[in-house]
């Protein structure tokens, strides 16, 4: 049975090699949850840092929390239990699923695109996670391995960059740029990232801002743009929109709607090189475009994307009609 497209949830895999950081950012996942539902599946309950106060119960197979997130172990029968949770009478917020530290991250793609295509998830995000530090120490095999499977990821952390030299990162991201002009990077401690940036909205269907912890992040200050609009959107200028959004962006999401179904809502997600549209069955009676960008400070144009969303209009609003922009830092 195929599930209503508008409840498809999203899933984030994330990948990298033995002590990149992988854990550390699931953990960190599970700390911002905020109320959202999330099902994380890993390989080793034992390396996932719970606080004890934070545990409802404890399975063989599964740790519920008194947020309302679960850990699970990663079987071979993760198509399986991934429905299980779809069916549930409250389905999750989003999965992440923690591939091993051996794998190829890649080999949990034949699942994912079996669900996608029964309407249960739909591909949010695939992270991968590198160790700064460690990675010049490996051999020639180990390196083309590890950059072979992040350059297939949407988005690279860099991790652990705090604990290398600036010559060795930049080594790291030209060689990272040479295997993949378009793949999207970021410097991390302790893999410290905004839950938006990493998880789409699991709520699916807003794109609001949310602040950024001061510090949080490492040798980046991220900015976004937000605008919302009551004019409906070209299709074929909004494909040339993304053009210029691909430039600067390290992610985008919104609910849009298009001048050829104009009371039909669209969700939007943008991440890495990688955009999804998914038309909402319901009819909206007061269609109103909410959209959301964030990027890197030193790349992130946000007059330019702006200028770029307003062509999309058509036709383009009066001058004091209802469309509303703001700039922000940081960012959501």
């Amino acid at each position: 049975m195929t599930a209503e497209p508008d409840r498809a949830v999203p899933v984030v895999t994330v990948g990298g090699f033995l002590g990149a950081g992988k854990t550390t950012l699931v953990n960190g996942l599970l700390a911002q949850s905020n109320g959202r539902r999330i099902v994380v599946f890993v390989n080793d309950f034992g390396a996932i840092n719970i606080d004890y106060d934070l545990i409802e119960t404890v399975e063989e197979d599964r740790i519920s929390l008194k947020n309302g997130c679960v850990c699970c172990t990663l079987n071979d029968d993760l198509v399986g239990a991934v429905v299980d949770y779809c069916r549930a009478a409250e389905s999750p917020d989003a999965f992440v699923i923690e591939a091993s530290g051996v794998a190829d991250p890649r080999s949990l793609d034949q699942s994912i695109l079996a669900l996608q295509a029964a309407g249960h998830v739909r591909l949010d995000n695939r992270i991968y996670v590198l160790d700064a530090d460690c990675f010049g120490r490996l051999d020639y095999a180990d390196t083309e391995l590890l950059i072979d499977h992040a350059v297939a990821s949407d988005l690279v952390l860099v991790n652990k960059a705090d604990l290398t030299t600036a010559e060795k990162l930049a080594a790291l991201r030209k060689m990272l740029v040479r295997s993949s002009p378009h793949n999207k990077m970021i410097e991390t401690r302790h893999c410290a990232l905004p839950f938006d940036i990493l998880i789409g909205d699991g709520q699916r269907d807003k794109a609001v801002p949310v602040p950024v912890a001061p510090n949080q992040l490492l040798g980046h200050e991220f900015h976004s743009w937000s605008t919302t609009s009551a004019t409906p959107i070209n299709r074929r200028r909004f494909a040339a929109f993304l053009k210029t959004l691909a430039g600067s962006t390290l992610r985008a999401k919104g609910r849009l709607f298009f001048d050829d179904a104009p009371d039909r809502a669209v969700l939007f997600d943008f991440v890495g090189s990688r955009e999804t549209r998914r038309l909402l069955s319901e009819k909206t009676a007061d269609p109103v475009s909410v959209l959301v960008a964030i990027g890197h400070q030193d790349r992130f144009d946000a007059a330019l994307i702006a200028q770029a969303f307003s062509a999309t209009l058509n036709p383009v609003p009066p001058e004091g009609g209802r469309t509303e922009e703001r700039i922000d830092n940081p960012a959501f």
